[in-house]
């Protein structure tokens, strides 16, 4: 369900030497480990607070949108990396001014957090 190329989110990243980077180790995950491996998810992730810092959110919030439904689907809606991807893009919506899917998304987040925390995971 991803381009066969490099990555659609290096924009800006690819500008930078650190971005550069990232998105060499991003595209080696991809192909090495596969779309939906925690470190693969991990790498994305961070790619999108390479995007994030350097104002490019259109790009970064492509990149923690993709995090999260990966992470959802490879490590379960209540995993906390999930959880915490939940929880960025919850935050990206609310600067973006989605206040309605922002709520929803910290809504989410913080239920999955207190489920944890009632079965002392």
């Amino acid at each position: 369900h991803h381009p066969p190329s490099a990555q659609p989110h290096a924009a800006m990243a690819e500008k930078t030497w650190a971005g550069k980077l990232y998105s060499k180790v991003l595209a080696a995950r991809r192909r090495n480990l596969g779309e939906e491996h925690p470190k693969t998810l991990e790498s994305l992730y961070d790619m999108g607070a390479i995007n994030e810092i350097h104002g490019c959110m259109e790009e970064a919030l492509d990149c923690y949108g993709e995090t999260m439904l990966g992470r959802q689907h490879a490590l379960g809606e209540r995993h906390p990396d999930t959880l915490r991807s939940v929880h960025k893009m919850a935050s990206m919506m609310r600067q973006q001014g989605q206040l309605d899917i922002a709520y929803s998304l910290a809504k989410e987040a913080l239920h999955g957090t207190k489920k944890n925390a009632e079965i002392g995971r």
